[in-house]
């Protein structure tokens, strides 16, 4: 027997015929990922269709909310992080969806907690600057290995993938809207999030930057901070537009 327990759905039956098994949402989501399989990969309808799936999950606000009561200061980050990581895999992957297996979002949420969640913080707790207290990767690692049932990244899905932080890394290059060029700290246009996730990027020290810029570490790192989540939805929307390549690619 199947359950699929939706957040906020708790609906009174009294009075009312028995309800179908799919939600309103599920049978919303099915319908587009399944349209989306029939279309080849990179054309423009499939784009359309993944487009309108993942802002129906956005909107739907059913998404799940990992290890909500751990990592307070930077739950944020790793859960945009998250986020995006598993937006990337459903445009790139949606046709390892098996709709005679579950719904799109007991899959989508599936990947979210067991796969994305993790990855996103291992990502962001490596860039958090010495003297910040932060969980090692093994602590963060024994955490989720101890939880109910654990599930290894490799029985989730035994191929590897690009991160999405190369395709952040590419949005905050590209910087098409020039937002992350003109956000800067408060007097210091040098001190701007692009030149400041790009230097980190390449391996310089939070130090070495912030001796620089002339800016107290701390406040360079909030700024940075604030900034990966203020532009989660601009990175979001660069990801999406870009072709999405043929599943053969990786074979050649």
């Amino acid at each position: 027997m199947q359950h699929l327990i939706l957040r906020g759905s708790l609906i009174s039956t009294e009075g009312m015929a028995e309800l179908p098994n799919l939600t309103e949402l599920d049978q919303t989501l099915k319908p587009l990922a399944i349209a989306a399989k029939q279309h080849p990969p990179g054309s423009l309808h499939r784009k359309q269709l993944l487009e309108q799936l993942i802002r129906t999950l956005i909107d739907s606000n059913q998404l799940a909310r990992p290890r909500r009561n751990q990592f307070k200061n930077h739950y944020a980050e790793i859960y945009a992080e998250a986020k995006q990581q598993l937006f990337y895999h459903l445009c790139h992957r949606i046709d390892d969806y098996d709709p005679d297996k579950g719904e799109v979002l007991q899959w989508a949420n599936y990947l979210l907690e067991k796969r994305f969640f993790i990855e996103a913080s291992r990502w962001v707790l490596q860039s958090i600057p010495r003297g910040v207290q932060r969980l090692s990767i093994d602590d963060l690692e024994k955490q989720f290995n101890q939880a109910e049932n654990p599930v290894t990244l490799e029985q989730i899905y035994p191929e590897r993938m690009p991160l999405v932080s190369e395709q952040v890394v590419a949005s905050i290059r590209v910087d098409p809207d020039g937002l992350f060029q003109k956000t800067h700290v408060m007097g210091k246009p040098s001190a701007n999030f692009q030149f400041l996730a790009l230097r980190i990027i390449e391996g310089y020290s939070w130090q070495e930057t912030a001796d620089q810029l002339g800016i107290p570490l701390a406040t360079l790192n909030r700024f940075y901070h604030r900034c990966l989540v203020k532009f989660s939805d601009q990175i979001q929307t660069y990801i999406l537009s870009q072709p999405i390549p043929n599943s053969n690619d990786d074979e050649n």
